[in-house]
């Protein structure tokens, strides 16, 4: 009995590999669904960006270097005809089904890598995982209202119009703070760091790399989806106390709690 005991650790010996590693990039839209890229840091980088001058008089809005612009065309002879106008041609919210003046749209994810070494026993494969060098990323754009012609309003209009798109760019930079709301990346960071072991099912002929970076993605999917639901619900919730930045008053006392 002594000798078989000891002619099957020499076989799970003999089935242990060396420490080995790999790269792994998760991208993620605001459904929590992943989006395939070989390479997450080689997307397009979010720059700001101006309308044209002939389009729009410079009201100083305040961007942001790590958030990209877009517009949408808006008119009106007056300022309730200029609300209408957004009310008509603003962005379509997928959550109720209906127009507003401003959007924000997100998508977050990370790159890490890990160290990876296992042994096999019978049927199943035993890895154990380091995961180091997480680094996050997020791809952030806010769609604002642009004036197609400002000179045939009064002063009076311009400076509500001017007063509306600075809330409504202030409403959009609190739906941006959420996203990067650090808490985010640090509970998942800790989550990430925790996967140590695997039990696998093991087949031989497996090709044990690829079956061991397949279930380490598997996991850090799973805590990106979760990540996802939790910034998107958050989000809505915003949304719902202020309003949609009708009651800006509001925000003050959503971050607060």
């Amino acid at each position: 009995m002594h000798l078989i005991r000891t002619f099957l650790a020499v076989i799970v010996i003999a089935l242990s590999a060396a420490p080995a590693s790999a790269t792994v990039y998760q991208y993620f839209d605001e459904e929590g669904t992943l989006i395939v890229t070989d390479n997450l840091f080689g997307t397009k980088k979010s720059v700001p960006l101006t309308p044209s001058d002939n389009t729009y008089r410079d009201i100083k809005l305040s961007y942001r270097d790590d958030v990209s612009y877009d517009f949408y065309p808006v008119t009106g002879k007056d300022f309730p005809e200029l609300i209408s106008s957004t009310n008509l041609n603003g962005p379509l919210d997928p959550v109720d089904r209906k127009k507003y003046a401003g959007q924000t749209k997100w998508k977050t994810g990370w790159s890490y890598t890990f160290n990876s070494s296992y042994t096999i026993d019978d049927t199943y494969l035993y890895a154990d995982v380091d995961i180091l060098d997480i680094e996050f990323m997020s791809g952030i754009s806010v769609l604002l209202p642009v004036l197609q012609e400002r000179t045939s309003l009064s002063n009076h209009d311009l400076i509500l119009w001017d007063h509306f798109v600075q809330k409504l760019l202030e409403h959009e930079h609190d739906h941006v703070k959420i996203v990067k709301d650090p808490v985010y990346k640090d509970e998942a960071a800790k989550k990430i760091s925790a996967i140590k072991q695997l039990r696998l099912a093991y087949t031989p002929g497996d090709n044990l790399d690829t079956l061991i970076k397949g279930a380490v993605e598997s996991e850090t999917l799973r805590i990106g989806h979760d990540l996802i639901m939790k910034i998107k619900k958050q989000n809505e919730e915003y949304d719902r106390i202020t309003d949609h930045g009708l009651q800006a008053e509001m925000s003050a006392a959503f971050f607060g709690n």
